[in-house]
């Protein structure tokens, strides 16, 4: 009985941490293309 309300709280919960996995998979993403756009307009700046 309390696996079962355990698995209904998880799958009620689900939705949300699927949500914050992406955004955060999306904003690293961003991050990384921002790195790179950085890193590359330095190396410009350098020559």
């Amino acid at each position: 009985m309390v696996l079962r309300n355990l698995i209904v709280i998880v799958l009620e919960q689900l939705p949300y941490v699927i949500c914050i996995y992406i955004g955060l998979y999306m904003l690293s993403s961003e991050v990384r293309s921002l790195i790179s756009c950085i890193s590359v307009s330095i190396q410009k700046q350098s020559r």
